[in-house]
């Protein structure tokens, strides 16, 4: 219908409230000012053709209740055989319920209080599924920073907006947007459009990484990071990083650590995720990765954790070469070997608890907004039995750093506990193994402890001040699906370990449930219905059901990015062979304790 008046072209929030609106992408700064959800805005088409049915429907109950005064209801019964509607149509009593569509509606405050408006249309019909993808997308994965600490990809809105439509950027965001509205609203036509932008952001991404040009950009490298978010949002991955993760590493490497010193933004996400990977894999850090905490311009307080946790990767790793090499030694091969051994893992016990001394002194010289506070849990029936004592944090970028480093604490305990093991079979050249095992068993016990105490906060339950969050808990809140993201690989370290007891086992999987059928993400679905042990036959489940179900079949050796296929020259686009140059790779730095002293702010 031809409109009365111009049409604004402001997001939904702003309609409602008839203030004027900015108009800014993704979301507008109006809605952030104001903590409510932006809803996305209208297609040109919508613009053109304007639903008239509110003004009609208006004017259809106007004149319904002149023919009301004429003709009063029932006297017998006194009441009318027809209901009134959300949108103000009168239907049959007991005959109007929500379409399926309303699923695909984001939730949150400002949507919600829409609802509860007796004038507004109960389906937001004009909006249209891109709209809502990028939306939520938006407001579940995206956490603003401020002066005191890094946000949850702080650095996505600008680089979006920035990029072209067509730009891989785009592309990559658009699958993940698509998956995550997917799993959540469980639309089969929504989830199509997901793995059809998938294979054009595959497509768009190996195209970039074979220009010389795109392969060196920032967009380029964000957009590795979002298809790996795409990975455990669709469950191609049983782990935290996938392909795009190893990609993602090899393309650091090529571009060197100088391309990331004045990129405080991209490097902040990139360099947590990578720590991940160095320590699942037990590996020593890249030099480049070291070389890139050491340049950087980072706050001191950031700067000296992430150095800590590059120690401990290298600790771990040597732990673990130490494991590879008792295990190696022939059975009755002469007590020196083992003994030998043995001085090598002293040294690496001396080791950790100069790490350990590390950390605590960083603790005492921490920023405020960057250590947790204790308290006592408001909610005891919260996740069945969560702990009595519960950790708040400042945001939720410092709840998932802190378990960043007890996860790291972990896994090295748990190297060491595998190289004791190994060589309790020469008692008699450990006499303080026992203390040994103790300490490392009760520091594991500990660093679980208060891991299961973040569940709280990280789910929504409690704000930072202890207090429990009534109403749509993440409604006002920027980023939780992406620290319930991350807070899977430490479920994941922790469930590994073995180590925890019946109740922390409880509130974990209960956890993993709410994040894999709440906020959307299938490894959490995938990785509670496989125990450990079962990887290689949860990889073969995987790998039929993307034959069986077609998707395999779209992700061919074609569209397999450059970086990811260097290790098989046959997998490389022909036109990539002649763009990736080989640079020589500079010695190991070594990490120096100098290189931990924190002085005082």
């Amino acid at each position: 219908m031809k409109p009365s008046s111009r049409a604004s072209r402001g997001c939904m929030p702003c309609r409602q409230r008839k203030i004027k609106c900015d108009q800014s992408r993704p979301y507008c700064q109006m809605c952030i000012k104001r903590s409510k959800q932006c809803h996305g805005y209208r297609d040109e088409a919508d613009l053109m053709f304007l639903d008239q049915t509110e003004t009609i429907a208006r004017r259809v109950g106007q004149s319904s209740k002149v023919e009301q005064g004429r003709n009063p209801p029932n006297a017998m019964t006194g009441t009318s055989s027809q209901n009134q509607v959300p949108n103000g149509f009168l239907v049959p009593a007991s005959t109007w319920t929500p379409t399926e569509n309303s699923a695909l509606v984001p939730s949150g405050p400002g949507l919600l209080e829409s609802l509860e408006n007796p004038n507004v249309s109960r389906i937001q019909l004009d909006i249209p599924s891109s709209e809502q993808a990028l939306s939520l997308f938006f407001h579940q994965y995206v956490g603003l920073s401020d002066s005191e600490t890094p946000g949850m990809n702080e650095f996505l809105p600008q680089f979006y907006d920035q990029s072209l439509p067509n730009s891989c950027l785009r592309h990559c965001v658009a699958a993940t947007a698509y998956a995550s509205l997917a799993n959540q609203s469980k639309s089969p036509a929504i989830n199509h459009k997901a793995w059809e932008s998938y294979g054009r952001a595959l497509a768009s991404v190996n195209a970039a990484l074979a220009d010389p040009v795109e392969s060196l950009k920032d967009e380029t490298l964000s957009a590795l990071f979002i298809l790996s978010m795409f990975e455990n949002i669709s469950a191609q991955q049983l782990h935290i990083f996938g392909i795009h993760g190893s990609g993602m590493d090899r393309l650091l490497q090529y571009r060197g650590p100088e391309r990331l010193v004045n990129r405080p933004r991209i490097s902040k996400a990139v360099s947590d995720y990578l720590q991940i990977r160095n320590l699942s894999l037990g590996r020593r850090p890249p030099e480049h990765e070291i070389l890139f905490f050491r340049q950087s311009n980072y706050p001191l307080a950031y700067r000296m954790a992430q150095l800590n946790i590059s120690r401990i990767c290298c600790v771990r790793a040597d732990a673990e070469g130490l494991l590879a090499e008792i295990n190696g030694t022939p059975p009755g091969d002469g007590d020196g070997l083992l003994q030998r051994k043995y001085d090598a893992l002293i040294a690496l016990v001396a080791e950790m608890r100069t790490v350990h001394d590390d950390h605590f002194l960083w603790t005492q010289h921490a920023p405020e907004s960057w250590t947790h506070i204790s308290v006592v849990n408001p909610i005891p029936s919260t996740l069945q039995s969560p702990p009595e004592i519960i950790h708040t944090y400042y945001n939720l970028w410092t709840s998932n750093f802190w378990n960043l480093i007890r996860s790291s604490s972990i896994l090295l305990h748990l190297s060491l506990l595998k190289c004791l093991n190994a060589l309790s079979s020469v008692p008699e050249k450990l006499p303080n193994r026992d203390t040994l095992v103790l300490e490392a068993e009760t520091t594991i016990q500990t660093m679980i402890r208060d891991i299961s105490a973040t569940i709280p906060f990280v789910m929504a339950n409690i704000d930072r001040e202890g207090n429990p969050i009534s109403g749509p808990s993440t409604g006002t809140i920027f980023g939780h699906s992406m620290a319930q993201l991350w807070l899977l690989w430490h479920f994941h370290i922790v469930l590994v370990s073995g180590r925890f007891s019946p109740q922390q086992e409880r509130v974990l999987r209960t956890a993993i449930w709410k994040i894999g059928h709440e906020k959307g993400i299938a490894q959490a679905l995938l990785g509670s219905r496989f125990k450990a042990g079962r990887v290689v036959e949860c990889m073969c489940t995987v790998s039929k059901y993307l034959c069986t179900s077609g998707i395999g079949k779209r992700l061919t050796r074609a569209v397999i990015p450059a970086i990811l296929a260097e290790k098989n020259p046959t997998t490389m686009h022909p036109i990539s062979k002649t763009k990736i140059k080989r640079t020589p790779t500079p010695k190991p730095l070594p990490i120096s304790v100098s290189d931990m002293e924190i002085q005082k702010r």
